[in-house]
Parts: C-alpha cells; structure tokens; sequence
C-alpha cells in the first residue's frame, strides 16, 4: 500500500464524507430505500426476505440488498438521515480503490491513481454516493466482479472467479438485470483479447480452464439467488425473482409510467451531467487509436476496452429500456473514469505523479475540509423542509406512529409519503384532508390554545390539531 494510494483514500473521505451531517434524503427513491430498510430493521431476521409497501402489499420492484443494508444501520444507529445514507455512502468510498485495482491491474499504478481521482472528482459520482438509491451499490459490486474477473483471466487461478460470481450475485441483489454488465464486459475484453497479437495475449485461459471459470462465474450467483428464492417461498409460498422479473418485462421493456421513447436520451444524460470530464472520456478511444496507429503504441488498449465496454455498454443496454431515468447512467461512472484517464496517462509523466501527486492530493483535501469547517453555506444546499422532517424524529420518535399527518408543507406526493413514513412512522394525507396532526407554514397558522406544538423548526411547525 503505497503513500500516494493512502492520499487517494484520504481524498475520497473528504470529499465523499464532506459536511454528511447536512446532508438529506432528497432523490428521487432514497426515501423509498429509506422506508423500506425501517420497515426490515423492525423485522426478525428470518423474515427479512419478504418487503412490503405499508405492512401488507409486498414489494417486488427490486431485490433486497440495498433496504438489508439500510435496516442493518438502522438496526445498528437508530432512524436518523446519516443511518439511512452510510451503506451507500461506504459503498461509494470502496468503488474509488476498485477503480485504482482495475487501472493497476490493466496498465500500472499511476493509471489506477489518475482513474480514481478522477472518479471521486465526478460531481455526478459524489452526488450519487451521498443517496441511499440503489446505484452506488451496483456500480461498486459490477466493477468488483469486473476486477476479480480480469485478476482470474491474468493469474489463470480459479478463486478470482468465485469471488468474481459472488460479487456478481450481490449486483444482482441491487439492481437484477443491469448486473448483467459486468459478464459483458468481461466476455467482450476477452473477445478482443482473443483477437490481439499473439505475444500479447497476457489474460487468455487455457480451455479447460475457460469453461471452469465461466461455470463458476454462472453457477456461483445462480445459487445465492436460488437459495434466496427459496427462502422468500417457504416464507410466502411464492417466488421473488419470479415476480421481480415479470414486473420489469412489464414495465422496463414493456413501457410503464415512465416510459421514455427518447432514442438518445442518455447520451443526452452524458452531456449534461457527466462534466467536466465527458470530452476526454469521448475522445480516450481515439487517442488510443492514434497511439496504435502512429507509434505503434498498445499499452493502453487494454484500459480503454474496458472503459469503452462498461460506458457505452450501460448506455446501449439502459437504451433498451422504456423506463428510463438520468440517474441509470451513474452505473457507468467507473468506466467512464478509466477512459478519462487515458489522455492524462500521457500527458503527466510519472516522474510529476511521484513527486506531486501525494502534496496536489492532500492539498486540495485539506482546502476544501478547511472551507467546509469555516464557511459550511459553501456544502451545504440549505433546505428546511427536509431538516425540519428530520429534526421532527428527534423531538417525537415514535409517538405518531400509526397517525395521519396533513402535509401542508407541500413535500412531492410520492417522496413524502415515504419521509413521513421513515422519520414519523405515520401515514401522510394531503393539506385539508382530516389528520390529528399537521405540518404547516408558521407563517400562515392559524393557532388556538387548543393546538399543542410538537416540534418547531422556522418556518415549519408539527402540531397536534384539537379534538
């Protein structure tokens, strides 16, 4: 483990990590994954196989793995906004030294290095780990199977794959289907592998070996899940993943509530969210084209296969999908990291990566944690209905429990709900519908004596509304 990766790690903390206290649960299904994970920590553990919406209408629009991991924090710190938001915001911390593996096992240290940086520098990337969505899971377990499944190919050891199977299991348990990308991957470098020169072929198995590998690789997920569906059938006396993929033949690739004809619209996502590195993401391919063509130049071949199979591989699958939505695309950003790197390989010489890269690094993490310290407006984007929310849990706990709650603070119809649910432990009804409690505008109460606040929080109340 050298200094340099040490000052990577140090980095991604800082940046990842920094000014989490402020942070809310504001994406679109965070609370969603929120909920859910309370729900299971409530739960003993021989049934946390089964999800449900409100206690009775089970939950088959995706596997289990993020809500077990939210209502093991849970379970762990209690209902607060950071127990909710720390298995992604781990996850997200691991994806930045599986980056580096991946750039040093297909090229060298520094590549790792540069890939790495420049994922935790992605603002999309540290959006995206700071929401318990379901994201940050798959991209670390796709890019984790991705790695093991590489490490296999080059040491011709079998172990990779078991653990290359198992993380793809857990991938699976994310998200289903979009899993899928880290087989692709691997089976499209092996592909091009294939066809290289034949003293390059450092990552081709020998074909005995290829078949037990590629069984492992199968059988090993296929067990977990099968294993796992069992349970949920002795528990209900019907399937999960039976249900699970029929939902998404229904409404991913049937069309749904969401349905989005739009033929490029995550090429769109690329150019509008993926800055400000997407142009030399684009542009890797044909720098590494040129420097197989003119200097007869291959050292980054390898690298930007993979980069170019795993971006422009989740963009054309997620392509195939009616229900579609900007955040699918963050799959991607490992992958779209390596291929950024490949410029800046050959612009920043190793000997400027030895002596800079550790004081650039720890300069910046130190700046901006100091920034943060003294001037928190700068991290922080200040929105008071959702720290009134969770301030709300402090104060009442779980004595609304069961309780409506009016919403007169205007929260969207399906993120509320399942606020409410979280942190109150209530059900929420429009403004004006009959509730026993309430959560107003203090500006435009209209109090009695008879109306008992709860919890305070300007410009927000919770009252209790007289009999």
């Amino acid at each position: 483990m050298t200094k340099r990766f040490l000052c990577l790690l140090f980095l991604a903390i800082c940046i990842l990590w920094l000014n989490i206290s402020n942070e809310f649960i504001s994406s679109p299904d965070a609370p969603l994954h929120a909920y859910l994970g309370k729900q299971l920590s409530t739960k003993p553990l021989s049934e946390w196989i089964v999800m449900t919406w409100d206690g009775q209408r089970e939950f088959f629009d995706h596997p289990h793995l993020m809500p077990w991991l939210i209502a093991l924090s849970v379970k762990l710190f209690g209902v607060s906004t950071l127990a909710a938001i720390l298995p992604a915001l781990l996850l997200a911390t691991m994806t930045v030294p599986v980056v580096y593996l991946i750039g040093r096992l297909l090229l060298n240290e520094y590549f790792g290095l540069l890939a790495a940086t420049f994922l935790v520098c992605t603002p999309r990337f540290v959006r995206s780990g700071r929401h318990p969505m379901l994201e940050p899971a798959l991209e670390f377990f796709v890019f984790l199977s991705i790695y093991f499944g590489l490490r296999g190919f080059r040491d011709k050891t079998y172990r990779p794959f078991v653990y290359c199977g198992l993380a793809l299991a857990f991938a699976f348990l994310t998200k289903g289907p979009p899993a899928l990308l880290a087989p692709a991957v691997l089976g499209g470098f092996y592909i091009l592998e294939a066809w290289s020169e034949q003293s390059e072929r450092l990552f081709l198995l020998p074909k005995k070996k290829l078949i037990i590998a590629t069984g492992t690789v199968t059988l090993v997920p296929i067990a977990i899940i099968l294993g796992l569906d069992l349970w949920h059938q002795r528990m209900t006396g019907e399937t999960f993943f039976g249900r699970f993929l029929s939902f998404l033949l229904k409404n991913g690739t049937g069309g749904g509530p969401n349905e989005n004809r739009e033929p490029f619209f995550f090429v769109k996502v690329v150019y509008q969210h993926f800055w400000p590195w997407w142009p030399f993401a684009v542009a890797a391919p044909l720098v590494t084209l040129f420097r197989v063509l003119r200097h007869s130049d291959r050292r980054l071949v390898r690298a930007t296969q993979v980069g170019a199979l795993g971006f422009f591989g989740a963009i054309v699958g997620f392509s195939i999908v009616l229900w579609r939505n900007d955040w699918y695309l963050n799959l991607a950003l490992p992958a779209f990291a390596l291929l950024v790197a490949v410029p800046f390989w050959l612009w920043i010489r190793p000997e400027s990566m030895d002596r800079y890269y550790s004081r650039v690094t720890l300069s910046f993490a130190v700046v901006l944690t100091t920034l943060c310290a003294f001037f928190p407006p700068l991290f922080a984007m200040p929105r008071p209905d959702y720290t009134f929310i969770s301030g709300a849990r402090s104060a009442v706990h779980e004595q609304l429990a069961g309780e409506r709650i009016s919403d007169c603070l205007e929260f969207n119809h399906w993120a509320g709900a399942f606020l409410v649910r979280y942190y109150l432990s209530a059900e929420r009804v429009a403004c004006g519908e009959k509730a026993r409690y309430g959560m107003i505008r203090a500006e435009s109460a209209v109090l009695t004596p008879e109306h008992k606040i709860l919890y305070a929080s300007h410009p927000f109340l919770l009252v209790r509304y007289p009999n």
